[in-house]
């Protein structure tokens, strides 16, 4: 089986040409089971030496020595020749990639000596290099994946004559692939760099009363009715070039988060919930005394203020002696609840276009409401008071602050505000820095606190004797523009000590002052340092337990 008879086709054996894959069997060529290469209908050379067949869908035809006569061998060429050869052609296998063998005829056995296998290499590494026997030849099969760069926006292929480059590969910017963000338009891709450029998309719809944004998740322009202030109301008007733009919202003053339908309604001069009514519900007596206080009512943020007049008042109270203020000026009292708890309380006049002077209390008398005061926090400016309340409440109950805003003289008149701002007790140790740190007193002002738990390890190094680790108040100051600092420092619950640090908590020592008697039950401490404008700097107040009072001016 599986012998030449010498015509083309004319195979008889039974592994030829009827068997699976071969074009006489069934299921091949017209059946759908077939899923790699065929041979042609008949693998038959004409080469009488050779057994011709199919294998893997090719044709290979294999030399058979015992069909050549005796001294003689089978050449898959040239058919039967002498055992030993004569010339180069003899010894050819009918294989490209195995190089041109040739004959040497003093060799050993058949004197055939192997020839050298083509080099395929073409130097470009982005392509795979092969013989191929089907034709004969080197094949360079370029490879996209070998250039893959950096560059998530270059198209990268294996394409030898068109680069420049070693590799054979080439990069093609490609924009297409740097504008996949819906919100991000005109960015350009740099071959070398990436992504490069772009702008917002304009979402704007020309209606001043809407708010129009880009919104990436829904790969949509969104334009919402306008409301500047985050409060939850859209705007009732917008302003825009001088036009006032009625708008159908319900918000009356979009540029206050504090002003809208929603909110309560307080007794400063201001339609807070924007019903076109003024302070409805509130006293129609003016706050003149103890008996007439007016209530601050805080807001949900903490925040609260009121307005008035010196005009229509009377003088009935005075502030504290340390603020100078002259007899006779006008005044007016209100009060502040605070909830349960310590918090961190700012009052101030700011706004106001009249002098005046702060004083505080917690107890509505002469006496309870000079137990501190503030007289031009601003020297520059000359009218405006602050007083902070620092970790000042009760665990059990609400704590009632009364405020008397005082003009500064007989003469004083017109306008004045009152501002209140309640915040959650900033903590005094040096421990919370990286925290919501100390109370910011930079500004200037009168701090009335008290200090009460054992948590401190500072001690300025003017203290003598006492535990280190009495408890201290701390603050933080910048450096004022002139580069000096006054503070004075009062208690009648102990003797303070003050000192200045450099820069942090426990940095360098600035300035340190002991404290005495100054008379009447009250003890004192002063200190005045030159320090750095705009420099950080922490400023203490140790040596006991109680309440105190601390009168900055920078």
């Amino acid at each position: 089986t599986g012998t030449d008879s010498g015509m083309v086709g004319a195979d008889a054996g039974p592994d030829f040409d009827g068997g699976p894959g071969d074009d006489g069997g069934p299921g091949v060529d017209g059946g759908g089971t077939d899923a790699g290469p065929v041979c042609p209908p008949s693998c038959a050379d004409t080469v009488d030496c050779t057994d011709d067949g199919c294998e893997s869908g090719s044709c290979v035809h294999t030399p058979n020595d015992s069909l050549c006569g005796g001294g003689e061998r089978c050449n898959p060429v040239l058919g039967c020749v002498p055992n030993r050869c004569t010339r180069n052609e003899e010894c050819d296998d009918g294989l490209f990639c195995n190089g041109a063998e040739r004959c040497d005829p003093s060799g050993s056995g058949t004197g055939c000596v192997a020839g050298d296998p083509p080099d395929c290499g073409d130097a470009f590494s982005c392509t795979g290099d092969s013989c191929n026997e089907d034709v004969d030849a080197c094949v360079h099969a370029p490879n996209d994946a070998l250039c893959g760069d950096t560059i998530d926006c270059t198209m990268d292929r294996c394409a030898p004559a068109d680069s420049d480059d070693p590799s054979g590969c080439v990069h093609e910017a490609d924009d297409a692939f740097c504008n996949t963000a819906f919100c991000t338009t005109g960015r350009t891709c740099n071959p070398t760099r990436g992504c490069r450029g772009g702008r917002p998309r304009d979402c704007s719809d020309a209606n001043v009363c809407t708010a129009d944004t880009c919104e990436e998740s829904s790969r949509m322009c969104v334009s919402t009715p306008r409301d500047a202030d985050g409060d939850g109301y859209p705007a009732e008007t917008v302003t825009d070039g001088g036009t006032i733009h009625m708008c159908g919202g319900t918000d009356c003053n979009d540029g206050e988060g504090s002003i809208n339908p929603g909110a309560m309604e307080s007794c400063n001069g201001v339609d807070d919930n924007c019903n076109g009514t003024i302070d409805e519900g509130c006293p129609t007596s003016l706050p003149e005394d103890c008996g007439s206080a007016q209530p601050i009512v805080l807001s949900g943020s903490g925040a609260g203020s009121v307005s008035g007049r010196f005009d229509t008042l009377m003088d009935d109270y005075q502030t504290s002696p340390i603020c100078r203020a002259p007899t006779g000026g006008r005044d007016a009292v209100y009060y502040v609840d605070l909830p349960r708890g310590l918090s961190d309380v700012t009052i101030d006049t700011i706004g106001s276009s009249s002098d005046t002077v702060l004083g505080i209390g917690f107890s509505c008398d002469a006496a309870g409401l000079q137990i501190a005061c503030n007289d031009d926090f601003d020297r520059s400016m000359g009218t405006q008071s602050r007083i902070w309340l620092h970790r000042i409440g009760s665990g059990t109950s609400t704590t009632r602050v009364y405020i008397l805003v005082d003009g500064y003289r007989d003469t004083t008149s017109g306008d004045f505000v009152v501002n209140v701002q309640r915040r959650a007790s900033a903590p005094d140790s040096c421990s919370s820095i990286g925290g919501t740190g100390p109370l910011d007193i930079s500004g200037g002002g009168t701090v009335v606190g008290y200090v009460d738990g054992f948590v401190g390890t500072q001690n300025g190094t003017c203290a003598s004797g006492g535990p280190v680790n009495q408890p201290e108040a701390i603050f933080r100051v910048t450096g004022p523009g002139d580069g000096t600092m006054g503070f004075n420092v009062l208690s009648t619950d102990f003797t303070p000590n003050v000192y200045l640090r450099a820069r942090s908590c426990t940095g360098s020592e600035v300035g340190c002052a002991t404290g005495a008697s100054i008379g009447g039950g009250v003890n004192g401490a002063t200190l005045n340092p030159t320090v750095t404008a705009g420099d950080p700097y922490y400023f203490f107040v140790d040596g006991g337990r109680g309440g105190y009072a601390v009168y900055y001016t920078p």
